[in-house]
């Protein structure tokens, strides 16, 4: 009887855990990751105090897509608001991009914001070998180098394109276990640039983002 009952308690459990998984994040988690799958781990903003909050804005992470840039799930971010130009957009700076429901199709989006390391800004004009070339004579791209990265990027810029046909975009890049991936977004979804990390095993600690 008590292995029945034990039995019976963890599938209600497993049964909630999945249900909380399906549900839609709130707008302070951020997903460092594709932003349709379901939520697996309960994550927390950290209490602060700073002044930095009369201004910006307080993310925490969902996702593991930015660890090899130094970004770990649980880690909370300190953001500003930011509108993004060509003279405005920084190589290896993080932002915080508005998830539009178009781009993922058939799926449905769980968060409504996601997480992404900027490279350079696409104007409407640019061809993807155009961009590809710029990207080779970048030292901090080595990547693009490979055959591989280089169909990434093709397929990304013309689902893109196909949806966004008159929008200026932005690269970024992203991880999938461990590997980079390019993926293109209209330049008016980007809405916030990190400026601090607050690691999730040091909440007290600050690391300041230039």
């Amino acid at each position: 009887m008590v292995e029945r009952r034990e039995s019976n308690l963890q599938m209600e459990n497993s049964n909630v855990k999945q249900q909380q998984r399906s549900l839609k994040a709130p707008s302070y988690i951020v997903a460092a990751g594709d932003p349709v799958i379901p939520l697996w781990e309960d994550i927390k903003l950290f209490h602060i105090d700073d002044k930095l909050l009369d201004t910006s804005k307080q993310f925490v992470v969902c996702g593991i897509s930015m660890m090899p840039r130094g970004i770990d799930d649980g880690d909370n971010l300190i953001a500003d608001e930011i509108a993004i130009n060509k003279d405005n957009l920084k190589e290896g700076q993080f932002y915080i991009i508005k998830v539009e429901p178009d781009y993922y199709l058939n799926e449905q989006p769980l968060y409504e914001f996601k997480l992404r390391c900027g490279i350079i800004y696409v104007g409407k004009s640019n061809d993807p070998e155009e961009i590809i070339g710029k990207l080779k004579k970048m030292d901090s791209q080595p990547e693009i180098w490979l055959d591989e990265n280089q169909a990434n990027l093709r397929e990304k810029l013309k689902k893109a394109r196909n949806i966004y046909p008159d929008e200026d975009l932005v690269l970024s890049c992203t991880y999938k276990y461990g590997e980079l991936r390019y993926s293109f977004h209209k330049a008016t979804a980007i809405k916030y640039i990190a400026k601090t990390i607050i690691p999730w095993q040091t909440p007290d600690k600050r690391i300041l983002l230039n």
